[in-house]
């Protein structure tokens, strides 16, 4: 294959379509107008039929007619144009086919994905351990809230003082506007009231502050962490009885309840991804570089989920059959074929693809299982 000849080909496809697209949005917007134009003359035309007015009454419809006329002319240039843009996105389309199949160029692909599906693993399984992390400190937290009713005390002024202030912020802003440049205030004496009950709620969470992370100190907790716990339950709202008193309890289930929610999202983007990687390793296995259908691949690891549950994913080889020359070579090949876009967007469709339809294959698993139970 001549890489650079249909690269460049590709190339020029993508730009006569990127072209023949803002043609096309010309074409509609012209559509739209002369739409107007004959609305505007068959309503001078009905007018001028109910006045008795013929000579008028056939000039308005002599020019319908010439509006009607440009109209399937501009129709008409607009679908050969949508048909000129499909044609050539199918051209565009075969191209990357021919690009993913290539008996060179796509293992290295596939390759190249499994090296960065792995990646993510990794980096998705170190947020995800932070979250984790999160979660059981905020626990922790909340035994240790529950368990001395003054640092609960502490903990639910802090919280009250924190609503207060923002709502307090809240109307200052309603009570404020700018006039050539300077902030005035609607009412001064209303203004006044604010920043009073803004100073003295403000003094309320310093002190109550002050005191739980005394405490703090006193029990060699970290108070960094602490503050992060409380801004947390603060950004992610508190729940409150009908009364107006904030339930502590409630409000700590929900911070955690949220963060089980992110946990899980976590678990669905690693399990997607390690089947990919999985799917990747079973590329290398084939020969030729016949690809497993996902069907097969589906059927292969049905339970495969289930077995995650109770081990690690096997480590990736930390040596490979190829001698470490062949590797670089290999290596030097890839990056040199990956200078053109045709390779690099062949790569992203590939890995698009290959979410999408990890995505249905997890839920096909998640639903067998279901069944199972």
């Amino acid at each position: 294959m001549n890489l650079e000849e249909v690269s460049n080909n590709y190339k020029s496809l993508k730009s006569k379509v990127e072209n023949c697209k803002k043609a096309y949005e010309k074409l509609n917007g012209l559509v739209k107008n002369q739409k107007a134009l004959i609305d505007i003359q068959y309503g001078k035309m009905l007018i001028a039929r109910g006045e008795g007015k013929e000579q008028e009454m056939n000039a308005a419809k002599e020019e319908l007619e010439k509006l009607n006329k440009r109209m399937k002319e501009i129709e008409e240039k607009a679908k050969k144009l949508k048909e000129s843009i499909e044609k050539s996105k199918t051209e565009m389309e075969d191209k990357l086919q021919t690009i993913k199949e290539d008996p060179e160029i796509g293992p290295q692909i596939n390759k190249a994905l499994r090296a960065r599906y792995e990646r993510q693993v990794d980096k998705l399984n170190k947020e995800k351990s932070e979250v984790v992390g999160k979660k059981a400190g905020l626990l922790i937290f909340k035994d240790l809230v529950a368990d001395h009713p003054n640092l609960s005390n502490n903990l639910k002024e802090i919280l009250y003082s924190a609503r207060d202030i923002k709502e307090i912020n809240n109307k200052i802003e309603e009570n404020q506007y700018v006039e050539n440049g300077v902030l005035k205030f609607k009412d001064a004496n209303v203004q006044q009231q604010l920043q009073q009950q803004l100073t003295q709620a403000d003094d309320k969470l310093r002190k109550n502050s002050q005191l739980l992370f005394d405490y703090c100190d006193k029990k060699q907790i970290n108070k960094e962490e602490v503050k992060n716990y409380i801004s947390l339950l603060v950004d992610n709202g508190m729940v409150e009885k009908q009364s107006g008193e904030i339930n502590i309890e409630a409000t700590f289930n929900k911070n955690t309840v949220k963060l089980d929610k992110e946990i899980n999202r976590y678990d669905k983007r690693i399990s997607e991804y390690s089947l990919l990687i999985e799917n990747q390793k079973s590329l290398g296995n084939t020969q030729n570089g016949d690809k497993i259908k996902w069907w097969q691949f589906g059927k292969k690891f049905k339970n495969w989920m289930e077995i995650r549950k109770r081990k690690k994913l096997p480590q990736q080889s930390a040596q490979t059959t190829q001698s470490k020359k062949e590797e670089k070579e290999e290596r030097k090949s890839f990056n040199k074929n990956l200078k053109y876009d045709i390779v690099r967007e062949a790569m992203d469709q590939q890995q698009k693809e290959d979410l999408r339809n990890a995505k249905q294959l997890r839920n096909q698993n998640r639903d067998e299982a279901d069944r199972d139970r």
